[in-house]
Parts: structure tokens; sequence; C-alpha cells
């Protein structure tokens, strides 16, 4: 008897589906990605006693005490001294995490006298690679890895001759394309109600680098520093003592 196609179920096809099968594997990847959320619903939640001071401060510490014990601080150096020299470094992110970090990303990398431009745009991403050349370094952030304006950005820049350095899961579409890669592993402790304690992870990381980069140009870093703080201070209008433009 020769082959035919499964018969197509009016249900599925009425939502647009190719059949009882796709039909299937749509509900187990809704129950799979949905599940957890519908399951918390039913947790009962305590306010007060201090519960949501416990469940930030912990899900910090944990996820900072991890990161502790997993950073390769030759890698992390590898990435500061690269972009110690660099002329220009484009920092991309896309999504409510990696979009904000690259904009922390630039607040720190100025102050050490670099030239930094952040970017959360996929088409303008794409455009600002493209007029990258040996100077440029572009530094791509993602949490999944898997942003494709920023994998393309940074494939990009390669193409003209820039360096580019991803923080990103190993194994991702972003890590395939960095010339420095440092992993990242987003883990979570399944409470949905609280905002995300992995981006502080990744906020730890761009300051490691940011404490490096500074440490490897050294003097000329104190001396940009310096003139930011002295532009700041205006008497009684700045407290001294306070972080450095923030």
């Amino acid at each position: 008897m020769p082959w035919s196609p499964p018969p197509r179920s009016p249900g599925a096809t009425a939502l647009g589906l190719e059949g009882t099968r796709e039909l299937k594997t749509q509900l187990a990847r809704a129950q799979a990605l949905g599940g957890a959320f519908i399951d918390s619903q039913n947790r009962t939640v305590e306010l007060g006693k201090a519960h949501s001071v416990a469940a930030v401060c912990g899900g910090i510490e944990a996820i900072v005490a991890a990161l502790r014990e997993t950073a390769r601080e030759e890698v992390l150096l590898g990435a500061a001294q690269m972009l110690s020299g660099a002329g220009l470094i484009n920092v991309y992110g896309v999504g409510g995490i990696s979009s904000w970090i690259a904009t922390e990303f630039q607040f720190r990398f100025f102050r050490l006298g670099l030239k930094v431009v952040a970017n959360a745009d996929g088409a303008t991403q794409r455009m600002t690679a493209a007029v990258a050349d040996a100077s440029t370094i572009a530094v791509g952030l993602s949490i999944s890895g898997a942003s494709k304006s920023v994998a393309d950005a940074l494939a990009i820049t390669k193409r003209y001759g820039g360096k580019t350095i991803a923080i990103a899961p190993v194994g991702s579409p972003l890590a395939a394309v960095a010339d420095i890669l440092i992993p990242f592993a987003y883990t979570e402790d399944g409470n949905y109600y609280k905002p995300s304690s992995s981006r502080y992870k990744m906020l730890a990381l761009v300051d490691m680098l940011a404490l490096l980069t500074a440490e490897t140009l050294g003097p000329p870093a104190l001396e940009k520093m310096r003139r930011i703080k002295i532009s700041l201070d205006s008497g009684d209008a700045y407290d001294f003592p306070l972080p450095l433009g923030d």
C-alpha cells in the first residue's frame, strides 16, 4: 500500500496547525513552558515576616556564591586586555536583562576613558557592526545565547576585522561567534513571583571585567576617573564619598 500522510484534524487545522501530531507537540510544549507558572498559582504565599528580604537576598547570595566558584580569572583577564586596547567597544543586548546590562556596561567602561556604545535595537546592532574595523570590539550579552541580532552583529564585526567577546551559555549561537567566551549559565530557584536573580550573575561578570580592565589600563584610567570626580564636585551640591557619577 502506498504511503499517505496522516489525516488532518479539523480541530488542529482550525488553529492553523498541520494535524493532530503538531497539535500534540504544541500542547506538550505549552505544558512544559507554562506548567510551572500554573503550578505556582497553588502555592501559599505568606506576606510579611521578612519573606521578601530572605527570598531576594538569598537568591542573590546563592547566585554570586556559585559564580565565585565557576568564574575563570584567566578568561576574564584575556577579555579585559582585549577591551583595554579597543578603539571602539560596541555592546549589544536585547530583552529586559541583557539590554539593561549593556547600558550598565557602557556606564562602567566610559569612566576608564574608553569609547563605548550600548545598543539594544536589532537593526542598529547590525548596522553599527557593518562599520567596524580592526580596532572595534563587539561585546554580546545574552541570557539564552540565542539572540539572533546580537549573534549577527558579532559575526558582522568579525567579517570586517573586529574582535568579539560574548557573555552567553556554552554551545549557544552567540558563543559560536565569540573570540572570547565568558560562560554564563542561567539558574533560578523556581519562585516565579520573584524577579530573576540570574541577572546579578551577568552584572557581576561585567563588574569583574571593569575591574580588570581598569587595572590593565592603570594610571591613565585613574586620571579619567579623577577628572570625572572633580567635574561633579561642586561643593554642597555633591557629596565627595558618593560613587563615581552614580
